[in-house]
């Protein structure tokens, strides 16, 4: 991974779509969020989310493979595009839906 850029993991956390779009959000340019790890992304809603912002433009999505672990593993990347728009509407409206 490039270094200097900041990394937030919100893999464990209880609403990682959620995390992950808040993040992003908030996030400056080049901001990497690991959103999952594990051998595939399982979870639709998240992988729905993340690839909803990268059809949007507001993020690039990568995989890194974890070194030393069998079965192989992977960290799922979204890296916020330094042309990205901001996202607080979306955001919001996206949560509104939710509930």
């Amino acid at each position: 991974m490039q270094t200097g850029a900041k990394i937030i993991d919100v893999s464990t956390n209880i609403r990682p779509a959620r995390a992950l779009q808040r993040s992003i959000a908030n996030g400056d340019p080049g901001l990497r969020v690991i959103y999952a790890r594990d051998i595939a992304l399982w979870d639709r809603w998240l992988a729905a989310r993340a690839w909803s912002l990268y059809e949007c433009g507001h993020v690039d999505l990568v995989q890194r493979r974890i070194p030393n672990v069998s079965p192989a593993r992977f960290e799922y990347i979204a890296i916020k595009r330094r042309n990205s728009t901001t996202l607080d509407a979306e955001t919001e409206n996206q949560e509104k839906a939710q509930t």
